[in-house]
């Protein structure tokens, strides 16, 4: 009996200890590989309700009750005798000095199991038996633009609106439910595959962040789908015997879908899909229509937005630029006086003063469909924003400047300091607007020629000099190092034309694109041509950036050509003839392409082989051909590239890396993979992008430019196939009562430490 105080300080440490385990390590954010060990070793897990300030807070619990013991304790003078004074002084001694030993204690005993029972209380461990009967549930969150609307009471935005209703779904499923989490926006992607663990559910939902990028619904869909319903049965591959008969196989195994339960969390802001069924999926679509006391969706619809910014130089004085914003009203009210800012920055350096137009925008017209209408268009119902266009006019802007504009939404009240406030409304995204003026790029053109005075002649004409800078080459300079066939292998230039001569081996070739007319490139055998005269031109494609906007090649007439056999396979042609006779087609080549013309302009005697040149389409390919083969940048702006979009980037041959520069100023470092540009795609963010390639910089902006994105009003219904889903009730919260049992417990700590500690008072 002399030991039992020691032997229950161990039992209940051993108790404690995996209690302090699992708490230290879900602070330390890794609840998911744990429940993950302890389910795979030991059948069970538990879930951690508490945020973690509470959970830290209960964690020193035990520690500051075990710290209480080696207090002093108060004492009140009282008359005692001396014998008595004298026998607690010696107990004193031994019981109240700090970091003593403990003196055999019940009452330490019952409150460390007490708060080592509650602990575990919050932990909820449960055990994992054989799963059966249990539902699998898909959780699909929409994390799109649009979902970053601060309209849910509590200045939320949807997307935490979704993630808190898809974890008070988690927390309603049982041990025996298995979920998957799904997010999508303009694609759609796995964040938790099936799984039985809440923990990584949780974390699953709370780990998906905001984009900015379009609501496509349908590769989700797939993917939910897909699990449900399976393309082909495993069972049946396996029991059905091999070499079956063609024409005469069957089904031995059935497939069997897995049903699953599908909550959608989404303002629905995507286009229908018609094309698609649920089969094995049963779908609950939950708006946040649903997530306050709003009566209808106009409530929902606080949004005026930026949707197109764009610029023009006028014909007559190309220093002037003609600035375009056009702005959109999604609201139900009009809206009068509203303002947009316009700065601009040329060369790094901002235009000392901003401009400012004013607008006044009609209200968004909304006539619901009418199904018995004899007018379509009131059969169909109206669904149209308010909207206007403002006009910046900008002088004295060179044709090369660097010149980038940044145009926002602005509120008519200023600041205490006499700035002027960001528009406030509920969708942000829309509000700003960025533009990159282009600046011309001419191409670097070689053209080697036997001697055709055609060519020499159009390339001098102002309309090509104005795209292309192009040095000429006799067919002795093919050799020559310094002029030629070093600046060639280095990647100086864009575009070499060959005519009737080129290299005899490939890797003689320059490092660029080319052009063959009348001869063969090295790396087709020229055992595998043969000659062929007046060849007739069956068909030829305009879908080709060289192509565009060409016709009458069914009348050029053909003397002498080439016909190449075994061409590699889906090789394209652009120029047909017949007898599969392929005259104008293209061959890639790393990252270049190079387009082969199979019969010559002019013969080597100097007589015309076609009459091409006579029609007016082939100054017209020809310009094609410099502008795309040339890489020529000659549009007033650069091209608003949408988020998760792909920006091309053109550089010379020779450069193999580069960087591009973020709105937020983070570099990323960017490579050339065997294409003839770089494909640049972490375009999330909205902004002014720098890409730097070589010596060359050049600069793209990314902007929402989405209408669809901005009408942020949430639908109360979506259309799957032929089934119409009208949005429904999200989960009410639970009730847990493990918190009353937890403050009860604590309660009942504090009031027996204040009895004990009226009991030792002297």
């Amino acid at each position: 009996m002399r030991v039992w105080f020691p032997i229950a300080l161990v039992v209940v440490f051993l108790l404690f200890l995996p209690a302090f385990v699992i708490f230290a390590l879900d602070l330390l954010g890794m609840a998911g590989p744990v429940n993950v060990w302890l389910e795979s070793r030991l059948g069970i897990g538990h879930n951690r309700p508490l945020p973690v300030w509470a959970a830290m807070v209960l964690f020193f619990i035990p520690f500051l009750i075990v710290l209480l013991y080696f207090l002093k304790l108060r004492r009140k003078p009282a008359l005692v005798p001396s014998t008595f004074l004298w026998k607690k002084s010696v107990e004193d001694l031994h019981v109240n000095r700090l970091m003593q030993f403990l003196r055999k204690n019940i009452l330490l005993i019952l409150q460390l199991l007490v708060m080592i029972f509650l602990i575990y209380v919050v932990l909820a461990p449960r055990i994992h038996g054989v799963q059966g009967g249990g539902r699998n549930y898909i959780l699909i969150i929409d994390n799109s633009a649009s979902m970053s609307a601060k309209d849910i009471s509590g200045q939320k935005t949807r997307l935490e609106w979704a993630k808190a209703e898809a974890i008070k779904e988690i927390e309603a499923s049982s041990e025996n439910d298995t979920g998957m989490v799904i997010v999508f926006s303009s694609t759609a992607e796995i964040r938790q595959s099936y799984t039985s663990n809440r923990s990584l559910l949780k974390k699953a939902v709370e780990d998906i962040q905001p984009t900015n990028h379009p609501t496509r619904f349908e590769e989700a869909l797939s993917l939910a789908e897909s699990l449900a319903n399976p393309q082909r049965s495993t069972e049946n591959e396996a029991v059905a015997p091999p070499n079956a008969e063609v024409g005469k196989e069957r089904v031995y195994s059935a497939l069997e879908g897995l049903q699953a339960e599908v909550h959608l969390y989404s303002d629905g802001r995507f286009p229908d899909v018609p094309d698609q069924s649920l089969r094995n999926l049963n779908l609950n679509f939950h708006s946040p229509l649903d997530a306050s006391k709003a009566d209808s969706a106009e409530a929902y619809s606080n949004n005026v937005g930026i949707v197109k910014l764009d610029a023009i130089r006028d014909e007559t004085d190309p220093t002037k630029v003609m600035v375009f914003a056009r702005v959109m009203n999604f609201r139900t009210q009009a809206v009068n006086n509203a303002r947009v800012e316009l700065d601009v920055t040329i060369a790094g350096e901002p235009l000392p003063q901003a401009r400012i137009r004013s607008l006044d925008l009609p209200a968004r017209e909304i006539i619901p469909p009418v199904p018995d209408a004899d007018d379509p268009e009131i059969k169909a119902g109206r669904d149209r924003a308010g909207e206007q266009t403002v006009q910046f006019e900008l002088t004295n802007i060179d044709v090369n400047a660097d010149v980038t504009m940044h145009a926002r939404l602005i509120s008519t009240q200023q600041t205490e300091g006499g700035g002027r406030q960001i528009w406030k409304d509920a969708f942000s995204q829309d509000d700003e607007a960025w533009l990159v003026l282009g600046i011309v790029r001419r191409a670097k053109v070689a053209l080697v020629s036997l001697g055709l005075p055609l060519l020499r002649e159009l390339f001098k004409s102002k309309a090509m000099t104005t795209l292309a800078d192009v040095t000429f080459f006799d067919p002795s300079d093919l050799e020559n190092l310094n002029d030629f066939k070093n600046p060639a292998q280095e990647g100086k230039f864009d575009l070499v034309i060959f005519d009737r001569v080129c290299p005899q081996k490939e890797e003689d070739l320059p490092r660029a694109n080319c052009f063959f007319i009348g001869c063969v490139p090295p790396r087709i055998d020229p055992l595998q041509t043969e000659k062929v005269q007046y060849p007739r031109i069956v068909g030829y494609t305009t879908s080709h950036p060289v192509m565009r906007g060409t016709t009458g090649w069914l009348d050029i007439g053909v003397g002498d050509s080439l016909k190449f056999l075994n061409l590699p396979p889906r090789t394209p042609r652009l120029v047909e003839g017949e007898r599969d006779h392929v005259l104008l087609f293209t061959l890639a080549r790393q990252s270049f392409t190079d387009l082969v013309c199979a019969f010559p302009i002019m013969t080597d005697a100097n007589n015309w082989n076609t009459r091409w040149p006579l029609r007016p389409m082939f100054v017209l390919f020809m310009r094609n051909l410099v502008i795309e083969l040339g890489n020529v940048r000659d549009a007033v702006t650069e091209e608003s590239t949408p988020p998760s979009g792909i920006k091309r980037l053109s550089a010379e041959s020779s450069i193999k890396t580069g960087r591009v520069i973020l709105p937020d100023q983070k570099v990323i470092t960017i490579e050339r993979n065997h294409t003839a540009d770089f494909p640049f795609s972490q375009t999330s963010q909205l902004g002014i992008y720098v890409a730097t390639l070589g010596k060359e910089t050049q600069k793209f902006a990314v902007n929402l430019f989405d209408p669809e994105e901005s009408n942020i009003t949430p639908r109360s219904s979506i259309r799957i196939g032929s089934t119409e889903i009208q949005a429904g009730p999200t989960r009410k919260q639970s009730r847990e009562l493990w918190r009353w049992i937890l403050v009860a417990g604590l309660l009942f700590l504090l009031v027996e430490w204040w009895i004990y500690n009226r009991r030792v008072v002297v």
